[in-house]
């Protein structure tokens, strides 16, 4: 791509720690070289650079690296900041041609706001603190959790590890296949059985938690449990359940499985061509290998080639009793 219409100059690195907080000096580094740049390309790191960098320098975006493609362009873009979707590198002459068009005669995937979504849609949050949750794990006297001294919370007691040692055995024993001892399984599932607990006192019917912030504090380290199992299993029992706070994919999640009855899928998208019916894997220039992921679509086969794009849906009916 580099040419006489096109100068790529050095790549800049910058690393932060698991707290993910972005220092000026951080910014200032990719910056330094702003006033000769006219597009920025990101590959991969923490979604908050993407960010913060656009809204302090205004600067034309792409971001690689995956589910961070779409996730990075649609969090820029909600918040009316530039940024060109890019699936792989071929598609980056086309994008950078026409910025340079552009130039020549002249010179970011979330909601941007709760409330306004509770104006449109009606849905309302209701907000836990995270150290209270897992204090909450254990099975204590009332009122003696650390972060809430004196008062009584919804613990796990007595009677709930009777039915969670029973959901826990129950699900190892429902398992095809399971490469797990129910020692590793029971707090997950003790974790998913008070988030039940506190679903029903706030009266919510979907959930969702900030992943990489709890990661970050190491309790779930501590607690040898993630919130994956929960997901599933709320989702398959028709309570939409996404993780790192995606509450796009949340309420998504809540409106296909109200439409179709069904559990739908929880993850980034990643879109992949279609030529006559063939799911093109991204191969050298892109995140996929070919040969694991070419599969012929029976119902697509007639279609013409083209740019198409394919995307997971809903997995199998919800429970007949939800």
């Amino acid at each position: 791509m580099e040419g006489e219409d096109v100068s790529i100059l050095d790549p800049i690195h910058i690393q932060v720690d698991e707290s993910f907080l972005l220092s000026d000096n951080h910014l200032r580094e990719l910056a330094k070289n702003r006033h000769e740049v006219d597009l920025y390309i990101f590959n991969a790191g923490v979604s908050e650079i993407y960010l913060e960098f656009a809204q302090r320098y205004k600067k034309p975006m792409i971001v690689f690296g995956g589910c961070l493609n779409t996730m990075s362009t649609a969090a820029l873009l909600a918040r009316g900041l530039e940024i060109h979707p890019c699936q792989t590198m071929d598609d980056l002459p086309e994008i950078v041609q026409i910025l340079r068009v552009r130039k020549a005669p002249a010179m970011i995937d979330s909601f941007v706001s709760l409330s306004d979504v509770t104006a449109k849609f009606g849905t309302r949050f209701r907000f836990y603190n995270i150290h209270e949750f897992f204090d909450q794990i254990y099975n204590v006297a009332a009122g003696s959790n650390p972060t809430t001294p004196g008062k009584n919370e919804p613990n796990i007691m007595n009677e709930d590890e009777i039915q969670i040692n029973a959901m826990t055995e129950a699900l190892i024993k429902g398992t095809e296949d399971c490469h797990m001892s129910y020692e590793e399984i029971y707090p997950s599932m003790k974790a998913h059985y008070l988030v039940q607990k506190l679903l029903e006192k706030t009266d919510c019917n979907a959930f969702t938690a900030p992943c990489f912030d709890i990661c970050a504090t190491r309790r779930f380290n501590e607690e040898r449990f993630t919130f994956c199992l929960n997901h599933s299993l709320n989702n398959e029992n028709g309570i939409p359940s996404a993780c790192e706070f995606d509450t796009c994919a949340t309420l998504s999640m809540v409106v296909l499985s109200n439409f179709a009855k069904a559990a739908p899928y929880m993850g980034n998208t990643i879109p992949n061509p279609i030529e006559s019916g063939m799911l093109k894997g991204f191969g050298a220039r892109g995140l996929l290998n070919p040969e694991a992921v070419d599969a012929v679509i029976p119902e697509l086969e007639d279609n013409e080639p083209g740019r198409q794009s394919y995307s997971a849906g809903l997995r199998r009916p919800l429970r007949p009793d939800h």
